[in-house]
């Protein structure tokens, strides 16, 4: 069996969250919310975070390290979207990843997310209270099966299927899981045409729904595109762009 490895470094600062603070009675807002947004692509893929829907290697194993970092991912805002105060301020996650391709058709994969820093403080306004972040946490297991079905490795058009499952294993008080088990099937496109290369995601993502104050996160749909050029000689440097979202279809 051969051996690559690949190593990763990635920084995404986003916005993930805002709550309004309510004007009723008081509400606690939980801990134990899967607050990360940015999913990293498998280890060997060619992009950080859309999948590809190939699986490169005829029996091959793929590792990864990468660093995933968010600002303000979660805020309380008032009813004028001015901000009361960061819930959690700063995340940073360590995300060590193990994928396995088999006869370049077959991919199984495993992404363990370690929460370096998770920061934030105490807030209560409006009805609302929140608990600040119990700080350093273990994230929850990801485990990847995807599968080619048109398309050769080096194609300009590939299509493949895959499915994430996300296991409960993080830390209730650090906003870093849901406690309970959620998963999103995959519609994966992708292909490689000299040095252009392309891939694209989309599918539903299924978890419990979770009331965080006066604001309830469900079901979704996700999606993502990345598209790049292979530069040098041998082709060894990428230089590409990708975006990731999602959207909440329960409220």
């Amino acid at each position: 069996m051969a051996g690559r490895w690949v190593r990763r470094l990635a920084a995404s600062t986003a916005i993930a969250g805002s709550l309004t603070a309510a004007s009723a009675a008081s509400a606690q807002v939980p801990t134990q919310i899967d607050l990360p947004k940015f999913n990293p692509s498998p280890a060997g893929d060619r992009f950080f975070g859309v999948p590809s829907p190939y699986a490169a290697g005829e029996a091959t194993l793929h590792a990864m390290a990468l660093l995933d970092y968010a600002h303000k991912p979660l805020q309380l805002v008032d009813g004028d979207d001015a901000s009361i105060g960061n819930i959690v301020g700063d995340q940073m996650f360590l995300h060590i990843g193990l994928n396995f391709a088999l006869a370049h058709r077959l991919g199984l994969s495993l992404d363990m997310p370690f929460a370096l820093v998770s920061s934030g403080d105490a807030q209560s306004a409006g009805g609302v209270s929140t608990l600040e972040p119990d700080g350093a946490a273990l994230g929850d297991l990801r485990v990847g099966l995807r599968g080619r079905l048109i398309g050769e490795y080096h194609d300009g058009f590939q299509l493949g299927l895959g499915a994430y499952v996300w296991l409960p294993t993080g830390g209730e008080g650090s906003y870093v899981s849901d406690g309970s088990v959620r998963g999103q099937p995959q519609l994966l496109l992708g292909g490689r045409a000299d040095r252009f290369i392309w891939s694209a995601m989309v599918g539903p993502s299924f978890r419990s729904a979770t009331n965080i104050a006066n604001v309830q996160a469900g079901h979704q749909v996700n999606w993502g595109a990345g598209a790049g050029v292979l530069l040098g000689d041998k082709r060894w440097f990428q230089l590409g762009v990708e975006t990731t979202g999602g959207v909440d279809v329960e409220n």
